[in-house]
């Protein structure tokens, strides 16, 4: 059974507009509340002046690459990563999460699910009813 955690704040970072808005209802439909930030320096900016449970980051920013954004935000906030990325190697990804773009939905969740269930409290967790 997967887990949705009721309010997780999650930061979304692509320089695509339309990726950003696809995910952002995506994600705001599944429960979540969402930011986005459509440049690295967008992004060190909102994750200094709020706090998130997990980066949604696209592998190549114009400003910054993903990895660079990832370590910066993990060793500020702790937040979980998740990487998002075209590329059919993925080896530069420093050891973080990744996604395969295009994205393929079920996956994209279950990953969310896996890293912010290690995050959870029990007081957040509830199980995410099935989508129909």
């Amino acid at each position: 059974m997967a887990i949705l955690l009721r309010g997780a704040r999650i930061l979304i970072v692509d320089d695509d507009v339309n990726t950003v808005e696809a995910l952002q209802s995506l994600l705001e439909d599944e429960g979540y509340q969402v930011e986005t930030a459509s440049s690295g320096a967008a992004a060190l900016a909102r994750l200094g002046a709020a706090t998130f449970d997990l980066l949604l980051t696209d592998l190549h920013l114009p400003d910054l690459d993903g990895v660079s954004l990832a370590q910066q935000a993990q060793a500020a906030t702790g937040c979980a990563v998740l990487l998002m990325t075209g590329s059919v190697r993925v080896q530069d990804g420093a050891g973080f999460a990744y996604v395969m773009k295009p994205l393929d939905v079920e996956i994209l969740l279950v990953r969310l699910d896996e890293l912010l269930a290690r995050r959870a409290t029990p007081a957040l967790a509830a199980p995410r009813e099935p989508r129909t």
